[in-house]
């Protein structure tokens, strides 16, 4: 017996795809693609988008993190010409 007011299963996967082909044709999107496209080609962009995940994730799970947030802004300042 279906409960009231949960939407179908089908619906809801209909409406996701909708949603999915509005996301595809933004401009942010398409502007992603882009980014993500030359990403791939560069491989030394890799690198250190990799090491600036590593460092920024180190950071975070710090036991004693820097109050003032500088050891962030060392880190931007680090990598700021890849950002």
């Amino acid at each position: 017996m279906p409960v009231k007011d949960i939407p179908d299963h089908n619906d809801v996967k209909k409406e996701a795809e909708k949603l999915s082909g509005l996301i595809c044709r933004t401009e942010e999107y398409k502007e992603y693609q882009e980014a993500l496209a030359s990403l791939r080609e560069r491989k030394e962009l890799r690198i250190s988008l990799n090491d600036f995940r590593r460092e920024s994730l180190e950071l975070q799970i710090q036991k004693d993190p820097d109050q003032d947030g500088q050891d962030v802004l060392d880190l931007f300042q680090k990598y700021h010409e890849m950002l």
